[in-house]
């Protein structure tokens, strides 16, 4: 019976609806609460402190690169190359590794080796290199500590959310909500597939009620296009 499973379809459809209603409540209770204001906070200090992390590598990345012609030239006259070899590869995680700074013991004695001509460099080239240099010691000591510095603030950071389920309640909720949303459409096609079924068969059944009383008081067959 067609108007039965409409109704029936209709029923689950307001149900339906009332399970995404209150899923869309439990989100907002969720974060309107404290609890996801603090996890929230501390996402934002996660971003920030990993902001100033990524800047202090670029500002290492930067001043490496004013080197990296010198340090080049300077790792094929070296016995010693491990460390030269490795900033040149990762510079970042050379500099993470490298604790006590041998990298500026390196490009002071690179500084040596530019000033005798062992390392031949065009006249600006070493003139900029060689300005970068005096400066080379005092900057990865600054942005050394600096860094681990900032990755300790991090880290405490990270370690406070994981004492947080909020997220994962979070995801699930959302998750929860989007199958509520898929469950609705599926069934308003499936109404509307009904409502257009049932109107179909009403129709036939009207038209061939008309043709069977035409055909009693007219005795003719009547055709409906």
């Amino acid at each position: 019976n067609v108007k039965k499973r409409i109704k029936e379809k209709e029923e689950e459809f307001e149900i339906l609806t009332e399970k995404k209603n209150q899923k869309e409540q439990e989100i907002t209770e969720l974060k309107d609460g404290s609890v996801y204001k603090e996890y929230n906070s501390l996402k934002v200090q996660e971003g920030n402190f990993q902001s100033l992390v990524n800047d202090n590598n670029s500002e290492v990345i930067t001043f490496l690169s004013t080197l990296g012609r010198a340090l080049r030239k300077y790792e094929k006259i070296i016995l010693n190359i491990g460390i030269v070899k490795a900033y040149l590869e990762d510079p970042i995680k050379a500099f993470n590794q490298d604790e006590k700074l041998k990298i500026s013991d390196v490009i002071e004695e690179m500084g040596g080796s530019i000033e005798k001509g062992e390392v031949e460099l065009q006249d600006k080239q070493k003139e900029n290199a060689l300005a970068q240099i005096k400066k080379a010691r005092r900057f990865f000591k600054e942005h050394s500590e600096k860094g681990r510095d900032l990755h300790d603030q991090l880290k405490k950071v990270q370690d406070k959310l994981k004492g947080y389920a909020v997220e994962t309640s979070l995801q699930i909720e959302e998750s929860e909500l989007k199958q509520s949303e898929e469950d609705i459409k599926e069934s308003k096609v499936e109404i509307d597939e009904l409502y257009a079924s049932s109107k179909s068969f009403y129709q036939k059944k009207l038209e061939d009620e008309m043709k069977e009383l035409v055909k009693e008081v007219f005795n003719v067959e009547l055709s409906i296009i």
